[in-house]
Order: C-alpha cells, then sequence, then structure tokens
C-alpha cells in the first residue's frame, strides 16, 4: 500500500510543478499598443511605426531579432528595414505614400526571454479630400500565445492524476 502512495504523491507532486511553472514559462512579450494604432484612421500619413510590447526586447548584437515591416495596399514594403529597439519599444521609419489605402504591418520579436512571437494589424490612411468611405480593417495587434493549452494540458494531467488516486484506493482484485 505504501508503493501505491508513493505514486501518487509523485504525480501530485508534479502537477503542482506543472501548474506552478509552466504559466511563467509561456510568459512571453506581448503587443500592447502602437502608433498607428490598429484598424485606426490616418489623415496625415505617419513618418514611424511604434510598437510596443509587454516585456524589454532582446537585442543580439548587430542581428536583427526584432523587425518591422509595413506593406502598402499593392504589397510593396515601404519602410526604412532598419526596425530600433529601445526597452520595450520597436521602431521603424516609413517612406512618404501619397495613395490612400490599407496598410498591413507585420512584426516579429524575440523577447529579453529569448522566445519569439509575431503578429500582424492594418491602420488605413485617408487623404483628408477623399470622399470615399474606407471600411475599417480587421487585424490581429495580439501575438500567437500558447496559454490556452498549457492549460488544457494541466487539466488533462489532473485528470489523470485523479484518476490514478482513484485506481490506487479502490485497486481490483485479480484471480
Amino acid at each position: 500500500m505504501r508503493n501505491k502512495w508513493q505514486w501518487f504523491r509523485a504525480i501530485f507532486l508534479g502537477a503542482l510543478f506543472l501548474i506552478v511553472a509552466v504559466p511563467t514559462a509561456t510568459a512571453h512579450s506581448e503587443f500592447v499598443s502602437a502608433k498607428p494604432a490598429p484598424n485606426e484612421m490616418v489623415t496625415t500619413f505617419p513618418t514611424s511605426v511604434e510598437l510596443v510590447f509587454s516585456e524589454k526586447l532582446q537585442e543580439i548584437g548587430s542581428s536583427k531579432v526584432n523587425v518591422i515591416m509595413v506593406l502598402n495596399a499593392e504589397g510593396k514594403e515601404i519602410d526604412s528595414k532598419n526596425t530600433m529597439v529601445s526597452g520595450d519599444q520597436a521602431m521603424v521609419g516609413l517612406e512618404p505614400q501619397g495613395n490612400p489605402g490599407t496598410y498591413t504591418v507585420l512584426w516579429r520579436n524575440v523577447s529579453d526571454d529569448g522566445h519569439a512571437t509575431e503578429g500582424k494589424y492594418e491602420f488605413i490612411f485617408k487623404t483628408a479630400s477623399a470622399n470615399t468611405a474606407a471600411t475599417p480593417a480587421v487585424g490581429t495587434g495580439g501575438s500567437t500565445n500558447n496559454r490556452s493549452l498549457t492549460f488544457v494540458l494541466l487539466g488533462v494531467f489532473a485528470f489523470i492524476a485523479v484518476g490514478i488516486s482513484f485506481y490506487f484506493q479502490n485497486p481490483k482484485i485479480i484471480t
């Protein structure tokens, strides 16, 4: 009987470790805000795109691990290709544009913990004299994260641990 409780205790401690340790391990840098903002309609074309994240971004010498790319409505890259990073912020300059339309901001960053995240959003440039109404673009400013998957797996693990504990409490006698 003692061996059965040692197994239960090991499973319980393993589940407890996962519950405490895994959420902190999945805490990646998340998108917080931007200028111009997602789905914002601007009448003066911005000179840069600035992004703010929830954690400090990693800088590895001259390597470009944090990148912001801006595409015009035709899909042409219009940024300076020189993303600058300072703490939890990243910025890239833009070439002047005269054409109204939807512009796409694509980003990839590496937080100080070494994990990469990426995302995209859109903003709309509409000249002050344009009479056409633009439809707000649907964008995703958030990064892809796996926290929900982590908690689902923790739930499955806890369910299995409870099942094993019931098995050890009421074992079937095989004759």
